[in-house]
């Protein structure tokens, strides 16, 4: 019988607002990353939602799988000229095709607080 196994989620977003000196700016790129330790990693999916809602790649929320043997089991959202109408909870889901294994579920927010709002005088 095939083992199959799903864990360890974490996400990090780039630029990364909680450990560097550097801000999520409105009409900035944001990265969001989202990985998992899957086995097997081949049948390995994944969904991005906003605010529970499906999102699809487009022009400005571009939804990439990570190359194997580089970062596995890794999928990025990049959001392209970030707008305040952006903010809110993303939320990357893993599973696997074979089925049977609970989803993980990574919620990542997205908001003014996340931001440093700079006033020029």
């Amino acid at each position: 019988m095939l083992f199959h196994a799903l864990k360890k989620g974490r996400f990090w977003i780039t630029p990364d607002p909680y450990h560097k000196d550097d801000n999520i700016q409105i009409g900035r790129e944001v990265k969001i990353s989202c990985q998992v330790e899957a086995v097997p990693s081949e049948e390995l999916t994944f969904s991005w939602f906003k605010n529970g809602r499906p999102l699809r790649s487009s022009e400005r929320m571009v939804i990439t799988q990570t190359d194997p043997d580089v970062s596995p089991g890794t999928t990025n959202l990049d959001i392209i000229d970030l707008k305040f109408t952006d903010f809110g909870t993303y939320t990357c889901v893993a599973s696997l095709k074979g089925g049977g294994i609970s989803d993980i579920s990574i919620d990542v927010n997205i908001s003014s607080s996340t931001e440093e709002i700079q006033n020029e005088p």
